[in-house]
């Protein structure tokens, strides 16, 4: 007999956000130096967040689909320093602050025979809508002898004028489901999730591809550690039962 049951609840995420590679000429073509304009900054890590909410349809007893709606912000924060031995140094910022509704649909498989503990994997296709944000860009040069600021550049843009409106990759998570009642379970694991097309938009792959013929696009990647709690609300079979012999 199939098992029919609908699970919903809030679900949070917590952990890094990158965009790579950077593409940050368009910004390093402020700088007077044709080898640093097609340098790459270094990466620096990008606390990342989302919240939101999870419906999981069990069409059998362990194998279902699940969606998820969820608010994410994070993004990629860049920084170098060049010219270290030169009369003057750039040091350099390049920051992008990323607001999206992101909405995976997954299939998942719950194993396990113990019926207060149990594993899951499920991976498949997200949609992700950018928002808001902004992008800041920052190139101070200093003077290497006094260590005085010498000039700064600064530019600061929309987001959605340097990244696309859209956004489809894959997202995988795996881990636990730990039990507190008949109908209530904590689900904690981790995930990644990594876009399949270049996110960057059309003018900014026009500038940079003009001073680098070596483009490549760049890819939305979140990695990091989920907590959900999650209520069955409805089951097809008429009497409750035990999962499992010696469960709830």
């Amino acid at each position: 007999m199939l098992k029919q049951v609908l699970h919903v609840g809030p679900k949070m995420f917590a952990g890094a956000s990158f965009i790579f590679p950077q593409n940050s000429g368009e910004l390093l073509a402020n700088v007077p130096d044709s080898l640093i304009q097609l340098s790459e900054l270094g990466y620096n890590l990008k606390f990342a967040y989302f919240f939101g909410g999870s419906a999981l349809y069990n069409f059998k007893r362990d194998i279902g689909i699940q969606m998820d709606i969820l608010y994410f912000s994070g993004g990629q924060k860049y920084s170098d320093v060049f010219c270290l031995s030169c009369a003057e140094r750039y040091e350099i910022e390049k920051n992008i602050n990323l607001k999206q509704l992101v909405i995976p649909i997954m299939f998942k498989y719950t194993f396990g025979r113990n019926a207060y503990l149990k594993g899951y994997a499920m991976g498949g296709p997200y949609f992700g809508i950018t928002i808001a944000g902004t992008e800041f860009g920052l190139i101070q040069t200093i003077n290497n002898a006094t260590n005085a600021n010498v000039n700064v550049f600064r530019s600061e843009r929309r987001v959605l004028d340097a990244i696309r409106p859209f956004d489809l990759g894959f997202n995988f998570e795996g881990g636990l489901n730990i039990y507190v009642a008949q109908k209530v379970y904590i689900s904690t694991g981790l995930t990644t999730s990594v876009s399949f097309f270049d996110i960057n938009s059309s003018n900014v792959i026009k500038i940079v591809s003009k001073n680098d013929n070596s483009y490549t696009g760049a890819r939305n990647v979140r990695m990091g550690f989920t907590v959900g709690l999650n209520f069955v609300i409805w089951n097809n079979i008429e009497r409750t039962n035990k999962w499992l012999k010696g469960g709830f």
